[in-house]
């Protein structure tokens, strides 16, 4: 089914001082979408309206799925989301977590997507631990690892290799390439490295100007 994020007119100020200025941008299934620029650019910031988390003082953003808007009420069944200020349950392990945001999500087959996770990001021998005794690295992997316990068609990533070693960064990559086969990923960064690697498109932000492609 096709799918896409089509961004409209969107603005944003905080104290007066414009941060995002009349963007608009179509994300289309199959891409990666990066937004890039220097740190207090806007890329946290863009990323969190076009998740909901942040409303726009301008324009929308609309997630389609074959022809139709997905209402917002029901958005978290079809995006993940990685962020540096979303944080885990520092009390539960990493299987709890991963087991709480899969029930969140009413993921059917749980235990086995679980399961799967726990093999790819390298998990297993932490899957008992309690996340605020976990490294940097390995809450980071376990980020990821819950935005995609649902298999979401939509892929929001915010510095997801921030706190990674080159192994952490490997699998972002592997993540990505299983992603654009079944829907789409925006992601932020200001690793220039990164965009070229990852992105298949790029939104260029810059402080208090208007993004470009």
């Amino acid at each position: 089914m096709d799918s896409y994020i089509e961004i409209k007119a969107l603005s944003k100020s905080f104290d007066n001082k414009p941060v995002i200025v009349d963007l608009n941008w179509r994300i289309d299934q199959g891409k990666c979408c990066m937004v890039a620029g220097p740190n207090g650019s806007g890329k946290s910031t863009l990323l969190k309206m076009i998740c909901g988390l942040l409303q726009p003082k301008e324009g929308r953003v609309d997630f389609i799925l074959a022809g139709k808007k997905i209402k917002p009420h029901v958005l978290f069944r079809y995006v993940g989301l990685t962020s540096p200020d979303l944080n885990l349950y520092g009390k539960l392990t990493v299987f709890e977590n991963l087991v709480l945001f899969a029930r969140l999500r009413d993921v059917q087959n749980w235990k086995k997507k679980i399961t799967e996770l726990l093999d790819f990001f390298e998990l297993e021998k932490f899957a008992f631990q309690q996340f605020s005794c976990l490294s940097t690295g390995i809450k980071q992997r376990l980020k990821l690892a819950s935005a995609l316990v649902h298999e979401p068609l939509f892929l929001v990533l915010d510095e997801p290799g921030a706190g990674l070693d080159h192994t952490g960064k490997l699998m972002i990559y592997k993540v990505l390439d299983q992603q654009l086969k079944k829907g789409l990923a925006v992601m932020a960064t200001n690793d220039e490295e990164e965009v070229k690697k990852y992105g298949s498109e790029t939104i260029r932000l810059n402080p208090f100007s208007q993004p470009g492609g």
